[in-house]
Formats: C-alpha cells, sequence, structure tokens
C-alpha cells in the first residue's frame, strides 16, 4: 500500500469519522474508500513510500510496519502530521483488530490525527504509530517493555514516557524508568507512587537537571547520581523466587513476632525493616511498597502469607 497525505478537508473527515465510530454509527473496520483514497481527501506523499498492513497489537507491531518503509524518507515523515494523520486513519481497522479490549476508541482524536501547530507538535507523542515508530527509532531494544505493551496502553509508565519531550528524547531516561520499575513483562508493584516512585524519580531528575546534564545521560550514569530512595527498585542479577527465597524464614518470623508485640492498631513497617534489606525488597515484590500507617491484621496476613510461600518452597 501506498503512503499518502490528509488533506485539510480529509482532517476535518477524520475528525467526523472518530466521532461517528465512538458513537457506533460508523465501523472502524469500513472506512469509505473515497475518504481514504480519493483525491478530495488524501494525496500520494512524496516521495512514493509503500508498507505492508497488519493486524496491530503492540507498539513493537507498528514499529515492525513503519520502520523498514519509512526509513529511506524518515527525515521528512518525522514532522509530517498529515502523513501521520492519514496513516492513523488507514491503520485503524488494524488496530482494531488487534485490540484485546472491546473497550471505546480513545476519546482523544490526536492518538488517530495529528494537527497542525505548534502545541499539537509538542503532543505528537501521544499519536499511537507516531510514538510507536519514534521510540523504537530513538531507543530500540533499550526500550523493550514499552515495545511489547498493547498499541493503545496508557499506563503511568506509558504517560511519563511519552508525555514530556525531553525525556522521550533523552538517551538514558526511559531506559532508567525501565529498569527500575519493570521486571520481564511486568511492571512492578507500587512502583508509581511514595518515595522512590516514578513519580517522585521525575522529580528528582528535575532536581538534578539543574546539576548535571540529565536528559544527555546513560541509564548508568543517573543510577549512580540518584539517592538512595531510588536504590531498592534496582534488581540484582538473581530473579525474584531466588530473592524470596534466600529470604531467611526466622527473618520473617522475628518480624512478625515485633509487629505483634507493638500493640497497635496501625504500624509504619519501617520501622521494623531496613529498606535495603533483602527481607524490605522481598515483601514489597509481593505486596507493594508498605503504607506508613497500615492496618496490623493486613501487614500479619501477608507476612503469614510469605511465610507459608517460604516453607513451602522448601
Amino acid at each position: 500500500m501506498q503512503l499518502r497525505r490528509l488533506t485539510v478537508r480529509g482532517m476535518k473527515e477524520s475528525i467526523r469519522l472518530l466521532a461517528s465510530i465512538r458513537k457506533g454509527d460508523q465501523d472502524a473496520r469500513n472506512l469509505p474508500e473515497e475518504f481514504l483514497f480519493g483525491p478530495r481527501f488524501s494525496e500520494p506523499f512524496e516521495p512514493a513510500t509503500n508498507f505492508e498492513p497488519r493486524e496491530l497489537r503492540t507498539r513493537r507491531d507498528a514499529a515492525g510496519i513503519l520502520a523498514h518503509a519509512l526509513h529511506p524518507v524518515r527525515r521528512t515523515v518525522s514532522d509530517d502530521g498529515a502523513a501521520w494523520s492519514w496513516l492513523g486513519m488507514c491503520l485503524l481497522a488494524d488496530f482494531q483488530k488487534g485490540r484485546a479490549s472491546t473497550a471505546p476508541l480513545s476519546p482523544l482524536d490526536e492518538v488517530f490525527v495529528m494537527a497542525a501547530g505548534s502545541r499539537a507538535e509538542q503532543r505528537r507523542y501521544r499519536h499511537y504509530l507516531w510514538g510507536a515508530w519514534r521510540l523504537h527509532q530513538q531507543h530500540g531494544e533499550r526500550a523493550a517493555f514499552l515495545l511489547d505493551e498493547p498499541l493503545d496502553s496508557w499506563t503511568d509508565l506509558a504517560q511519563r514516557a511519552f508525555g514530556a519531550t525531553r525525556i522521550f528524547n533523552s538517551e538514558g531516561v526511559i531506559p532508567l524508568m525501565l529498569r527500575l520499575y519493570t521486571r520481564g513483562s511486568k511492571r512492578k508493584r507500587g512502583y508509581s507512587k511514595g518515595v522512590g516512585g516514578l513519580r517522585h524519580l521525575i522529580v528528582v531528575l528535575e532536581q538534578l537537571a539543574r546539576t548535571y546534564d540529565v536528559y544527555g545521560m546513560s541509564a548508568d550514569a543517573l543510577l549512580n547520581v540518584l539517592p538512595q530512595p531510588f536504590q531498592r527498585w534496582v534488581d540484582s542479577t538473581r530473579n525474584p523466587g531466588q530473592e524470596t527465597g534466600e529470604t531467611n524464614l526466622d527473618e520473617l518470623r522475628q518480624l512478625r513476632e515485633a509487629v505483634v508485640a507493638a500493640n497497635e492498631a496501625r504500624i509504619d513497617l519501617r520501622q521494623f525493616m531496613d529498606p535495603a534489606s533483602a527481607l524490605w525488597n522481598a515483601y514489597v515484590d509481593e505486596h507493594g511498597v508498605p503504607g506508613y500507617q497500615t492496618r496490623i491484621r493486613t501487614v500479619l496476613e501477608r507476612l503469614d502469607s510469605m511465610i507459608s510461600n517460604l516453607r513451602n518452597a522448601h
């Protein structure tokens, strides 16, 4: 299929069609041929560029379609909102086929079409296809976790990665975020909020930018200048099962006894555990970062679960 660009009329029609799809009056898998290929609504992209559509499940799928096809014209197509808008509408049917969810389309038109203007260009990272393509161009396999997420995934992690130009274009911030807050194909429990979490990281990076070239540093260099609360998110070379298996049963039992002895309705586990310890990391991996005032019944249930799992593992 040959790449095309939406005309001004085509851009207006795309907004109307998206609204109609959301209301259920239009089938995204059956857009009018005239809209996609007629001269009133679109025109060929020059130089002629061909691509092969396929079902879109993940950002990697989108990048796979576009990386090779757009490589010869990557400099000119990168800023061509009309071309990306046509792609967004043209591949809408393939996107719908690949969705695991039956949820309605995003209410944001900009995830499919890219309006003209400086503000729109600043927000183009939201465009599903452009964002996936540029993520692959910029970070490659260093961003494997985000590439393997659903194309329309918009978790807190994705919002932080795609939502700020400086972060998206940085050498090391996205790889750092993924190193700290993901493991394998999953986000770590409790990664977003609290001291040392993702939102805290964004604030600290802004503070460090006063002293360091934060957005030009590698993930390793950034990790070396981050405060101690972030170090607990760094995985060792062992897997979570090994780490939990090596947490001493006696240490867990002693912790439980100390919690019981506190004889309070709510407790702060930070009073009982070292945040740099294996025990703390094992608790966080299984139950998330404990709140400052957690019900003692809840804490005991969680500790009992950890003790039982560890005992059964042996």
